[in-house]
């Protein structure tokens, strides 16, 4: 014969009280900091998991930047890639802040402890006060470089971002040439540079440009506005030039899916500046002289390169790549990661590496750096 309880209401609710306590607790643990536990992310990877240099993690990471699209955390123009870089990761505490197991979205370019030089190795110490690694920058400028924010440097002594590039690396390659920015990219190939990224190769949509080109029935014509002139874009009054200016921002990505990892010490690189009012000029002086496109709107169809702006990687600080560039007449070093949308000032468009500077640089590194050869190469991450 089974036993009847009978409970009060006070004994009712001291019972409900401790159910709800428990599961508060159940709760509050799997929402905790602790994010090995993360049900998106249990093998709890970051900044460097994956890639070419931790191949067994890569589909892991592809997982979970799998799970991030489908959730809408995160894009990528080709889809996973198999390397968690800063995309990742703020695409990840974004996903963590909308599920409550982040207050805020903490800064990604914070610095990496874990990449600190070893404090016992005395033979791994740099004296800064002999020479930081920085490529192009006078020293004295060089340890005002910030890993988290633009930093106005000085007077680049031209208000050309392309002769500022030339002046700065003839240091190291004393035949090397930039030409002006959307021509810097071909110019660099043929001096014997390695292209590493091209956002107009891989993310432009070349046939829906050029079919809207021959739709608006545009001829060399409207380019002839744009050609040789500074600021051209100005003086856009025409309709069909007009709706060439158009066609040419909306051809450009709203976003840069570079790598860290492809940006070293030297390399030139590409940008699309927002601000300037030279994109006209940039696109159809290719167009003309490149594709020899005629009064009759006729031309070769070929990819090539239209950004309005260069820089250089000048140095690596706490893993992040740093931009140096200039803009009428001012020279300001930028972190790459701040580089990556249109809806920054600037945009990273393509890098290219050119042998006769990164040999130069290396040079000098065993030279100066003593005990630490390949320091900031190693910054990188991975």
């Amino acid at each position: 014969m089974r036993k009847i309880i009978k409970l009060n209401e006070s004994d009712l609710e001291l019972i409900i009280k401790k159910v709800l306590q428990e599961q508060s607790n159940i709760v509050a643990t799997a929402g905790s900091s602790d994010y090995k536990k993360d049900d998106i992310n249990p093998k709890n990877l970051k900044i460097g998991s994956g890639g070419r240099k931790n191949p067994k993690q890569v589909e892991d990471v592809k997982k979970l930047q799998s799970e991030l699209i489908r959730l809408g955390f995160l894009k990528l123009s080709k889809g996973p890639t198999g390397y968690f870089g800063p995309i990742t990761q703020n695409s990840l505490n974004k996903y963590r802040v909308s599920t409550g197991k982040l207050k805020k979205q903490p800064d990604v370019d914070k610095k990496d402890d874990s990449k600190k030089i070893d404090k016992k190795d005395d033979s791994k110490k740099i004296d800064k006060k002999l020479s930081y690694p920085c490529v192009g920058l006078p020293k004295d400028k060089c340890s005002k470089v910030s890993s988290t924010s633009v930093v106005k440097m000085g007077s680049a002594g031209t208000t050309q971002c392309a002769q500022y590039v030339t002046k700065c690396l003839t240091e190291y390659d004393q035949n090397y040439y930039t030409g002006n920015a959307w021509k810097a990219a071909s110019i660099a190939k043929g001096q014997g540079g390695k292209e590493k990224f091209n956002l107009f190769t891989s993310s432009v949509d070349w046939n829906s440009l050029w079919n809207e080109i021959k739709k608006n029935k545009i001829t060399k014509s409207e380019c002839d506005g744009f050609y040789g002139s500074e600021k051209s874009d100005l003086l856009t009054f025409n309709d069909k030039r007009k709706k060439l200016l158009s066609i040419i921002k909306s051809s450009v990505p709203e976003s840069s899916d570079v790598s860290m990892s492809q940006l070293q010490v030297g390399d030139i690189v590409g940008l699309w500046h927002d601000a300037t009012n030279n994109k006209g000029r940039a696109f159809c002086e290719r167009m003309i002289d490149d594709l020899k496109f005629d009064e009759k709107g006729n031309f070769k169809q070929l990819p090539f390169t239209f950004n309005t702006h260069v820089g250089f990687v000048t140095t690596i600080k706490d893993g992040i790549p740093i931009i140096a560039h200039n803009v009428d007449g001012t020279y300001y070093t930028v972190p790459a990661t701040q580089m990556l949308s249109k809806k920054n000032p600037d945009m990273i468009a393509w890098v290219i590496s050119d042998p006769q500077v990164q040999q130069e640089i290396a040079k000098r590194e065993e030279t100066t750096i003593k005990g630490v050869p390949s320091y900031y190469k190693n910054k990188v991450n991975p």
